[in-house]
């Protein structure tokens, strides 16, 4: 990517939000060749607070954004410095990025916060604006400032959040935040084929405008309905109609919104177990009791979906062998009917007429058993005769082969091969859940000893690992359990709308109505079908580019071939001969990081990458891997990345090297910056400041 290509934003600076109190600045690098600028923290010093920071004073919206239910005390404004101010008194956050193009600056966004302390009260409230609980007696407003050039190229201070809105979506849409502010943790999801291609599924829609295809689909279906509903209700059993729809309809917006709530409830419940789980690893011996955790838990996986197969073939066998038990005794009949026949010389010989007529033809007249005969000879009249009684080649070919399947069936369904075979599927399920049942038992007893670690905070992370991982087991069910009865009002929901529109299409319409009908269906029906084609299209292209990133920077990458996106947006990495490969950790992050720059690309997104935690929950060669990829590629692409200590500045016992080996300033790097702790005026923070140590 060249210089004038790049959107770019050179300078962040912070005032008294989150973990910060007072002012810091952070200089991004320009640079095309060192364009990595690297953040160092420990767990919890506010690594990613800087990067929801960014992302708030960008869209004037929250990147996790909470509710009076979920929300803490922590919000945009400095909370120690809120819980400060006594009545009369104010404090202000800001965040200021300065956004740079080919030319230089071009925007300088601020976003401010002013909360004032109107009475003195020890009641809370939820401040949506803040994004956290205040003190009761504090109002907190907001305002957003641009200073831009207008159309003459006369500086302005531009405050009107709609064109600053308008402005910023031109260059960052916040529909693809994800390809230019990316949560490193989504990588780990590339490992699991369910969780990466929901990821897949929400990334293709974001990049292909779907959103307004389905407010057309959607605003369509409502236009038409609300015509066909006023049309029943000239009618008494098309109202009866009208009415069962509405109720079925009704119960499914119920139920679809239970589902999405319980799935933001299951969210919740796995960020908070990821931070659980990150507490426990940050002491030596928790994170070998969890990564023998993560092995059983992988193997336990793997079991539950060999006994799943067992039982699917157990299904399907016994599906087969039923029916043929069941008529066994009457082919053991039938078998004995033919042996009888056979005997008694009634099952006329397999010989055709053409070979009858073959012998009566030649010449001279000879029989295949050698012996010569006349025309009209005793020979010759009974050889016609048999020829008369032969029945057809088919019908005589039907009963071999009648007699064959007969016997086959027979063979196959012996009570002691049926039992026997049942038998093994039944020892094979046995014995994958007795591996599973010992699995599980290590596993409570692994999640045993680590309540037994002494933490710093003397919190018990056993004992919440277990009962958040309770919480979420519970969760998944409700949500299958309600997913099945969704299904079932989608089924009962489509046969009311097809009586009704049965019913309506033999009433007398007018023809204007019925006019209306045909063009929104229409329009739905061609706007469904667009939909299908651009999702198709976008995952050709997503497939293609991801495909080529994946090649040029994955570990081992001449084993792999190409990287298949399915219809379902399953993502694989496939050999010459279209196999799947099973991939690593560090293949599977390479991969995750590839369908990033992939969408990039096909987006044309030319802005800067911002990844939170890129080398979360990776050790050994495979954070060796990654370092590599991220040394060697994303040239001139503005690059920062936000990293702990730990990974950054240590290797690991599983033999991981410092990423600081890799990407550096002597190579990448730009300039390093560390979070610290911090005690201006009294008031305990975080400070940002330059890291400088020699390479």
């Amino acid at each position: 990517m060249s210089s004038e290509e790049r959107i770019l934003i050179k300078n962040i600076a912070i005032k008294n939000c989150g973990n910060y109190y007072g002012e810091h600045n952070i200089e991004l690098s320009d640079s095309l060749d060192k364009n990595f600028t690297v953040i160092i923290g420990i767990s919890g010093m506010g690594k990613s607070t800087i990067f929801k920071l960014i992302y708030w004073c960008l869209y004037g919206t929250h990147y996790d954004l909470k509710t009076e239910d979920t929300s803490s005390d922590q919000g945009i404004i400095n909370s120690t410095l809120l819980k400060s101010l006594e009545s009369g008194q104010r404090a202000v956050a800001s965040v200021t990025l300065d956004i740079h193009d080919k030319k230089g600056e071009k925007y300088v966004l601020s976003r401010t916060l002013t909360a004032t302390n109107h009475r003195e009260t020890n009641a809370k409230k939820f401040d949506d604006t803040n994004n956290s609980r205040i003190n009761s007696g504090i109002q907190i407003e907001s305002e957003s400032k641009m200073k831009m050039k207008d159309d003459d190229g006369n500086i302005v201070n531009q405050k009107d959040t709609r064109l600053i809105k308008n402005s910023i979506s031109k260059l960052f849409p916040e529909n693809l935040s994800d390809f230019f502010l990316f949560d490193g943790e989504k990588l780990v999801d590339f490992r699991n084929k369910s969780n990466a291609a929901e990821l897949i599924k929400k990334g293709i829609e974001k990049i292909s405008g779907l959103p307004i295809v389905d407010e057309l689909i959607s605003n369509s279906k409502k236009t038409k309905n609300s015509i066909i509903k006023h049309i029943a209700d000239k009618d008494v059993d098309s109202s009866i109609l009208a009415k069962e729809l509405q109720n079925f309809e009704d119960d499914y917006d119920e139920k679809t919104d239970i589902i999405n709530s319980k799935k933001s409830e299951l969210k919740k419940y796995l960020s908070t177990y990821d931070n659980i789980v990150k507490k426990i690893e940050s002491t030596k011996s928790g994170k070998n009791l969890q990564s023998k955790i993560s092995t059983l838990e992988k193997n336990s996986k793997t079991l539950t979906k060999e006994i799943q197969r067992t039982e699917s073939k157990m299904k399907d066998f016994m599906f087969d062998a039923i029916p043929e038990a069941l008529i066994r005794e009457t082919l053991e009949k039938s078998e004995e009917i033919f042996a009888k026949l056979e005997d008694e010389d009634k099952i006329p010989p397999s010989i055709s007429r053409g070979a009858i007529d073959k012998i009566l033809a030649s010449d001279p007249l000879r029989c295949i058993c050698g012996r010569d005969f006349d025309k009209d000879d005793s020979a010759w009249t009974k050889l016609d005769e048999i020829k008369k009684i032969i029945i057809d080649d088919d019908i005589s070919q039907g009963i071999t082969q009648g007699r064959g399947l007969i016997s086959q069936i027979l063979d196959r369904s012996i009570p002691k091969k049926i039992n026997d075979a049942y038998d093994e599927f039944v020892e094979n399920a046995k014995r994958s859940r007795d591996e599973k049942q010992k699995i599980l038992a290590e596993l409570d007893e692994l999640n045993e000893e680590i309540k037994s670690i002494e933490f710093e905070n003397d919190e018990d992370y056993g004992q919440q690992k277990k009962d958040y991982w309770e919480k979420i087991s519970l969760c998944q069910g409700e949500i299958t359990s309600l997913t099945e009865e969704l299904e079932d009002l989608e089924i009962k929901k489509a046969g009311a709308e097809s009586r009704l529109n049965k019913r309506i299409e033999h009433e007398k319409v007018d023809t204007v109505e019925r006019n209306k009908i045909t063009i929104i269906s229409a329009v739905e029906q061609f706007a469904a079908q667009k939909r299908s084609e651009i999702i198709d299209v976008l995952r050709d292209k997503t497939e293609e580019s991801t495909s080529k990133y994946f090649l040029e920077s994955a570990p081992q990458k001449e084993i792999f071939d190409h990287v298949k996106i399915s219809s379902k947006y399953d993502i694989t990495a496939c050999d010459a001969d279209g196999d799947v490969q099973e991939l690593s950790k560090g293949q599977s992050h390479v991969l995750g990081l590839s369908y990033v720059s992939g969408c990039r690309q096909i987006t044309n997104i030319n802005t800067f990458l911002f990844i939170d935690s890129p080398l979360h929950n990776i050790s050994g060669e495979s954070r060796n891997e990654i370092s590599q990829v991220l040394a060697k590629n994303l040239p001139g692409v503005q690059v920062v990345l936000f990293v702990t200590d730990s990974e950054y500045l240590q290797g690991d016992p599983q033999g991981a090297k410092p990423v600081r080996s890799y990407v550096n300033p002597s190579n990448k790097v730009w300039r390093e910056y560390q979070i610290i702790d911090n005690n201006d005026d009294g008031i305990r923070g975080k400070a940002i400041e330059e890291f400088k140590r020699d390479v």
